[in-house]
């Protein structure tokens, strides 16, 4: 799977939507990982960025280490990063 990559057009960022036509609900294939059986294999498989893999393992860990307000703060973070990357 391709990632989007944003057009600039006037120093917005434009972003066009996969126009692929799609059933009504039910699985999909990007709800699919082939031998992925750790986070770390995931992040590989959808080959993600930094900041995207630290966002998907504070998610992971949300509600499993005690430290529910630090792994919100951590996504937010990183996501804010992905966006200022994103904007510059």
């Amino acid at each position: 799977m391709e990632k989007q990559v944003p057009n600039f057009t006037g120093g917005k960022a434009v972003y066009t939507r996969n126009t692929e036509e799609r059933e009504s609900g039910g699985s999909t294939h990007y709800y699919s990982f082939p031998e992925c059986t750790e986070t770390k294999d995931i992040i590989r498989y959808k080959k993600m960025s930094h900041s995207e893999g630290e966002i998907m393992c504070a998610l992971m860990r949300l509600h499993d280490n005690g430290e529910y307000k630090r792994n919100l703060e951590k996504i937010i973070y990183y996501a804010q990063s992905e966006l200022d990357y994103a904007n510059a």
